[in-house]
């Protein structure tokens, strides 16, 4: 089973962000969006600006009715991959939910 492999990876090797990413990519494509969750933070934790990773996360907590957890998500990928295929929809899902919320984002100086 691939989940499998990929815990064995991230056992062997604890500091392998991949092998947390395809953990959590693995998990989410049997339906377990908490675990997969964990997996997608566990990645970025070990890089931070692991932009796909951010991108799974925030389609995970859309897809479990987190929208407001999704949304730093959404906006870090697309600063992280501005011009990369996926960044239109990244700040479309921002917009989105800044505007279902009726969200402010604010500048402190």
């Amino acid at each position: 089973q691939v989940e499998e492999v990929y815990r064995r990876a991230t056992e062997a090797d604890p500091n392998y962000a991949l092998a947390f990413f395809d953990l959590g990519n693995s998990l989410d494509e049997l339906q377990r969006l908490t675990e997969a969750i964990d997996a997608y933070k566990a990645a970025i934790r070990l890089v931070p600006k692991y932009a796909d990773a951010h991108y799974n996360l925030a389609l995970a907590y859309e897809r479990i009715g987190e929208q407001r957890r999704a949304l730093p998500h959404w906006m870090i990928y697309a600063q992280l991959d501005p011009l990369g295929p996926w960044s239109s929809h990244a700040r479309g899902q921002a917009r989105r939910l800044i505007e279902a919320e009726h969200l402010q984002i604010v500048s402190r100086r």
